[in-house]
């Protein structure tokens, strides 16, 4: 079985900017008396926020960098993994000129390594390489800028699951450390504060590297947005998105946003799936808003959601999947919960009827790229789920009735 996801993938993918932020007002209160108290006490510290894909981090990581920098007591750096053991490139995250000045001797002649306009550059690749043998690391890189600025400096780090992929390079894996310990332990000589995050995962790959516990108030798992929220969300959409004018009457943009709403689940990546499609087609259609929402607007929206998790699952064997379907449906009505046991049993008797010779996937390995990709997340020891909402349903209508399980 395969499904043609093509022509949806470039609005199914999850990730960046909001256009239209609400809700989060809790975490965002506790990540603003963390930064306040890092400014007063000039210290540091790792907020994470995580959870399963589609669930809004990187909005947050976006939208709580902008209200930092607007409080005018802090600057900001977008870093990403290589940034913390590659000293050019933290360097060009985080714009720093001073980088320039360091000369490295190359093939016989001396070459200048650095960064202009907070864009890594070298002569050569010799030249490179040399300086990342001789030069500073990226933590003392980070503790030169941290130094001499006259502000707070935010870093913010998507995808920190991704950090597991380096434990096994001693030389990244340390120089991670080092990037992590300078800012956990305010060393860096001016506040530094870590926005960072990724699936629900995190924590414990971030204990992999030093930081074995979060301090109070800084970790936060995330899933769907409240009611209220999610409806501000949609409200914007129609009205600032679709160019609906004040006269609309009110309960006629009630229904559109409830019709909405019971599609998207409180779900930010299935508000972004769904609402821009409404938005669209009433910019096309003059901002004029029938009685209802027309049934092929919410069509191409639930297509967008389809794609979507065939994105997140297109990675998985299909006899996996259909061994998932059946579990879920299995289970308790409208649960999509299991034990890792009962999970392994079921891919392991999938394994063995469609792949009798191990050539493809194992049930390890499956387990360990589904909660990779987010199609399942622990929730307990031992225990898993399906974490993005009607994702389940999704698995059951697309592998639950296929045949030969």
């Amino acid at each position: 079985m395969t499904h043609n996801t093509s022509a949806f993938l470039g609005a199914a993918q999850d990730g960046g900017r909001a256009k239209y932020f609400h809700g989060r007002d809790a975490v965002w209160d506790e990540f603003y008396d963390i930064l306040k108290d890092a400014h007063r006490e000039r210290g540091g510290t790792v907020f994470l926020v995580q959870g399963p894909p589609g669930a809004g981090k990187t909005a947050i990581l976006h939208e709580f960098a902008n209200r930092a920098e607007s409080t005018g007591h802090w600057g900001h750096g977008r870093i990403e993994i290589a940034c913390m053991y590659n000293p050019r490139r933290m360097a060009a995250a985080l714009g720093d000129s001073a980088y320039v000045d360091r000369t490295v001797l190359s093939t016989g002649r001396t070459t200048k390594v650095g960064v202009s306009q907070g864009v890594a550059f070298t002569h050569d690749k010799h030249a490179e390489e040399a300086a990342e043998r001789a030069g500073p690391s990226s933590d003392e890189v980070l503790r030169s800028h941290a130094s001499r600025s006259t502000k707070g400096l935010l870093l913010t780090l998507d995808e920190v699951q991704n950090l597991s992929a380096h434990k096994a390079n001693l030389g990244r894996r340390t120089a991670i450390m080092g990037v992590l310990d300078i800012i956990r332990n305010a060393t860096a000589g001016g506040p530094v504060v870590l926005l960072a995050g990724g699936l629900g995962n995190s924590a414990d790959v971030l204990g992999g590297f030093g930081i074995s516990r979060l301090f109070a108030g800084c970790l936060h798992n995330i899933g769907i947005l409240k009611a209220a929220a999610e409806r501000n969300v949609i409200r914007d959409w129609i009205v600032k998105g679709g160019k609906v004018g004040s006269n609309v009457r009110p309960h006629i943009l009630k229904h559109w946003i409830d019709t909405i709403a019971s599609e998207t689940d409180g779900w930010p990546q299935h508000i972004h799936s769904v609402a821009p499609q409404v938005a669209r087609w009433l910019k096309r259609n003059g901002s004029l808003m029938p009685d209802t929402v027309p049934e092929a607007v919410m069509e191409r929206g639930k297509a967008r959601k389809h794609a979507y998790y065939a994105q997140r699952t297109s990675s998985l064997e299909e006899h996996h999947l259909c061994a998932r379907a059946t579990l879920i449906a299995s289970g308790p009505l409208g649960a999509a919960t299991f034990t890792h046991m009962a999970l392994h049993r079921a891919l392991r008797a999938a394994t063995k009827k469609h792949d009798p010779d191990n050539e493809m996937m194992s049930p390890v390995q499956a387990i360990q790229v589904a909660i990779k990709k987010g199609v399942i997340a622990a929730i307990a020891p031992r225990r898993l789920s399906v974490p993005i909402p009607s994702m389940h349903d999704w698995l059951l209508d697309t592998y639950g009735s296929t045949e030969g399980l």
